[in-house]
């Protein structure tokens, strides 16, 4: 089968890429920036660089369904925050005769939406923290943080007053509960209206409630039916992850990503069995293997002494670099994270802001018809 992904700036893109491509399935990559980790990889048959949709969404348009056709590709699976994007094109896409993976464009956007989401969950019945449109009004930080309606990363999120001077944000925001607890991802994929794939897992051990480095199968009974009621009220197909807090008793509803998430490596044999229409294992197993960016986790355990705990689970995980990366990926990693840097730095933005300044969602028309 001829497969396309996006997403090439993230190891995940890789690891999936390489998987298929061992099942003997020819690979093709599509990405936005160049140099990325797909650039120096044996993985793909070919990376084909197409405009931005954020920058150029037309161009990103045409170039797309360009290289789709004249690939004759089958299946495509978008990986990063671009996935929205081709979320827009899904009913192009899949004139084409490609099989893509996706849920309606309405529901991506209401998911992606911090504010909707919460109203989303609270109409299905599950539990959410208290939450509204930030106004300028007065905010209790000891009960109460501030966050942007769409944002990635966990550093967005205002936790006191100075912050708030400081940051003095401009973007759309949220006043939320504060909830204590452990951060728990769930990630779940829908293939005609069958739940074909299910894992959970903490996020960084509970130790921090960011972007997570390991990925830990978390199992508690309350999941399963929180899970059953999600994957009624998702429609027949689509890529969800979900963020939730676990004070103990409850869990609350946070957020949103439609998309694939770091998390699903451990529930990949299943994803990939569902996604060409293969026999998988019941979704009753649980799978026990351990994962982690074990490169970044062990920069934590070397200068975070709350980190040292982990360092036997460290010893007993697999690492993602290192199923997602062969050895030229190895040699150029320096380069590649050099790159953003150097490019991060003339645009004045962070790393973690650089790689997806290109590919954010959602996007604002500009007057000439291009985004913006």
């Amino acid at each position: 089968m001829r497969i396309a992904l996006s997403g090439g700036r993230s190891p995940l893109a890789l690891f999936f890429g390489k998987k298929l491509k061992q099942q003997g399935h020819e690979i093709f990559m599509l990405e936005h920036l160049s140099p990325t980790f797909a650039t120096y990889s044996s993985i793909f048959t070919k990376v084909q660089v197409v405009a931005s949709p954020v920058f150029h969404w037309e161009t990103f348009r045409m170039e797309v369904l360009n290289f789709l056709e004249v690939t004759d590709i089958e299946l495509f699976l978008p990986i990063n925050e671009e996935t929205l994007y081709y979320g827009l094109l899904q009913e192009e896409i899949r004139a084409l005769g490609t099989t893509f993976l996706i849920g309606s464009q309405d529901l991506l956007e209401k998911l992606h939406n911090k504010l909707d989401f919460i109203n989303w969950c609270k109409d299905i019945g599950l539990t959410a923290p208290k939450t509204e449109l930030y106004q300028g009004h007065s905010i209790d930080f000891s009960s109460q943080l501030l966050k942007p309606v769409y944002s990635r990363f966990g550093q967005s999120v205002i936790t006191s007053e100075i912050e708030l001077v400081q940051k003095q944000p401009k973007a759309k925001m949220i006043v939320q509960e504060k909830i204590v607890g452990q951060q728990i991802c769930v990630s779940l994929i829908i293939r005609e209206s069958r739940l074909i794939s299910y894992c959970a897992y903490d996020t960084n051990l509970g130790i921090e409630n960011y972007a997570s480095i390991t990925y830990i199968p978390f199992e508690h009974a309350t999941l399963t039916q929180i899970v059953k009621r999600l994957s009624e009220n998702l429609g027949d197909q689509g890529i969800f992850s979900f963020d939730f807090m676990f004070d103990g008793e409850n869990f609350f509803s946070i957020e949103c990503n439609p998309r694939l998430t770091f998390g699903s490596i451990l529930d990949s044999q299943r994803i990939l069995a569902g996604l060409l229409e293969e026999n998988g294992s019941s979704l009753s197993e649980v799978n026990q293997t351990h994962y982690g960016i074990k490169l970044l986790w062990l920069g934590k355990i070397l200068y975070h002494r709350e980190w040292r705990k982990t360092f036997r689970l460290y010893r007993q995980s697999r690492d993602v670099l290192a199923e997602a990366f062969d050895w030229q990926t190895w040699l150029w990693m320096p380069w590649v994270l050099m790159s953003y840097f150097i490019k991060a730095r003339k645009r004045k933005l962070s790393i973690t802001d650089y790689v997806v300044h290109d590919i954010s969602y959602p996007y604002q028309q500009s007057s000439k018809g291009e985004m913006e």
